[in-house]
């Protein structure tokens, strides 16, 4: 693995921790590599190894609190994502028309194997047998059963938001001067649910054993709410000119256009006051989940540090990284690659 410039871990996050508890991080996404590489491999045409270093480095990150069997299902559940993303992002446009009678059948009755598993069919698809093991492996969580529903609403919450991104796009291409949702719109209908960060961080509230988190689910699940719009604000900066040239929608897109439209800028200048008012929406969002997680995280309540570090770590590597390439450390070594055993760190609270 080449150690270029590009390859090479940018957190200011990690940066920022304790060199103990950064090598903590590392080790516990070492430990995570192994068996979620070993389970990726089961399902090679749906899931792809080379985002098993990024995924375990990002769930260490947000919960290094957690062992790596704990993380183990959230693991499994993030590739799932990854997979359903894939599937929706690299079919033919003109199949577009038919997502919601193919595409989507398929995801909600993945769904229903976490609702209810019954008996496995000779003929399930790879899809299907994939969330038949993430949901034996959740089923195992201390907190599987209480959260159990709200993990299936924000699982379909995910699908429903792909749907309206997807018909949103369509339209984009058959038509770029046409109507098109306004960036509130495309944040709270579609793009905080398409993160996937809302079933991830109830798939880490599981493995906490914290039962105290019930009662003051909707307080949670409003801070993941804020820590989605901050992760996918991130993602859409790294990815305009991917999905520009897709002829997908993101939010910088979406404030491009309407410069251009509304103010008469031309697309250079319309782009540069887009970016801005991306990161100064991006900002505000992080500022918000710090507000409302902050005093709790540094406290100890580890349902906050989880979503506050995500934010944290996941806002840093989007500003340099995505989970396409392979990441390597400042010393060489790439991440997912054994190393020499360290001695076992405990970390201290870190937000």
């Amino acid at each position: 693995m080449s150690s270029r410039p590009e390859n090479l871990l940018r957190s200011t996050f990690l940066d920022s921790l304790p060199g103990p508890e950064c090598e903590h991080i590392f080790a516990l996404t070492q430990e995570l590599s192994a068996p979620l590489a070993a389970w990726c491999a089961k399902y090679p045409s749906l899931l792809r190894p080379s985002r098993v270093p990024q995924i375990s480095l990002t769930l260490a990150a947000s919960a290094p609190f957690l062992s790596a069997r704990e993380l183990l299902p959230t693991g499994r559940l993030l590739l799932w994502l990854f997979a359903v993303d894939d599937l929706c992002d690299e079919r033919p446009h003109a199949q577009e028309a038919a997502f919601p009678l193919t595409l989507c059948a398929r995801f909600e009755q993945a769904l229903s194997v976490l609702e209810t598993p019954g008996a496995p069919s000779a003929s399930e698809e790879p899809l299907h047998q994939a969330m038949r093991d993430i949901r034996e492996g959740l089923a195992s969580l201390p907190l599987f059963s209480a959260l159990h529903t709200p993990l299936l609403n924000a699982l379909r919450d995910f699908l429903r938001g792909m749907q309206l991104e997807v018909a949103w796009s369509r339209l984009y291409r058959q038509s770029p001067p046409g109507p098109a949702p306004s960036l509130q719109e495309y944040l709270e209908k579609a793009a905080c649910f398409t993160t996937g960060t809302l079933p991830i961080y109830l798939s880490v509230l599981m493995a906490t054993r914290d039962e105290a988190i019930l009662p003051r689910l909707p307080h949670f699940m409003g801070l993941g709410h804020e820590a989605a719009v901050s992760i996918r604000l991130a993602n859409d900066l790294r990815t305009y000119e991917k999905e520009l040239a897709e002829g997908k929608l993101n939010s910088l897109i979406l404030l491009q256009r309407e410069m251009m439209e509304q103010h008469g800028q031309v697309p250079a200048a319309a782009l540069e006051r887009g970016r801005a008012e991306v990161k100064a929406h991006l900002l505000g969002a992080m500022e918000r989940c710090s507000q409302l997680g902050g005093e709790e995280a540094t406290a100890g309540c580890r349902a906050t540090q989880a979503i506050v570090n995500a934010v944290a770590f996941a806002c840093g590597f989007y500003a340099h990284h995505d989970f396409h390439h392979a990441l390597v450390r400042k010393d060489g070594h790439r991440f997912g690659e054994a190393r020499p055993p360290r001695a076992a760190v405990t970390p201290s609270v870190s937000t």
